[in-house]
């Protein structure tokens, strides 16, 4: 949990500044340079991967004979289809990353035909987004990582949880305005606001 809460708080804090970082660059030297800066950083990340400490070695078992690579994951494959919680997380995420980006593409038309604004708007809009997570993260790391220590922070992550347990049984889903979910929850309004009809039950074709 401590763990997570950390890798989180990474997460939205280089969301922030990346956000800021990137706009400077484009706006200095253009968005092809920036797009090959950019290039540069992800293949400079994965050249220091291999800087990393290797693991420590660990006592051989009975059950260290060499396999092949896809022999192991085809074995993996049948576990994870045939046990309900993994299949369930990585099918969640595998979802998350499949629609994630297409929150990138909707942002564009908030701001430019809803919110009427031009790049600066977007730029805004991506600003707030990575503010408003890091901000949460600093709140929720500090009370998940106090969870045992603190009456306040114990309180605060069985609510989480409880609020998380009670929107799966009800919806089957977590029903928290946040990130994509609060992103399409405005869309709906704006829609709503306008008089478009929104079909929930149309047949696919």
């Amino acid at each position: 949990m401590r763990a997570n809460s950390l890798m989180n708080l990474g997460f939205t804090g280089a969301a922030l500044v990346g956000s800021v970082l990137g706009g400077a660059l484009v706006a200095l030297i253009g968005s092809q340079d920036a797009l090959l800066v950019d290039a540069t950083f992800f293949v400079g990340s994965a050249g220091l991967a291999a800087f990393l400490p290797p693991l420590p070695p660990r006592a051989p078992t009975s059950t260290d004979a060499a396999v092949p690579f896809w022999q192991e994951l085809r074995g993996g494959l049948r576990y994870a289809a045939s046990e309900r919680v993994p299949a369930v997380v990585i099918s969640a995420g595998f979802l998350l990353v499949l629609f994630a980006g297409s929150t990138n593409a909707v942002t564009v038309i908030l701001a430019k035909d809803e919110l009427n604004g031009g790049d600066a708007a977007y730029g805004l809009l991506k600003g707030a987004w990575a503010s408003g997570m890091l901000i949460g993260s600093l709140v929720e790391t500090r009370h998940f990582i106090n969870a045992t220590r603190s009456l306040e922070s114990a309180r605060f992550v069985v609510r989480k949880v409880l609020r998380y347990l009670r929107d799966r049984l009800l919806y089957g889903r977590d029903m928290s305005l946040v990130n994509g979910a609060a992103l399409i929850a405005r869309l709906a309004l704006s829609l709503d606001r306008a008089s478009v009809p929104i079909w929930v039950d149309a047949p696919a074709v």
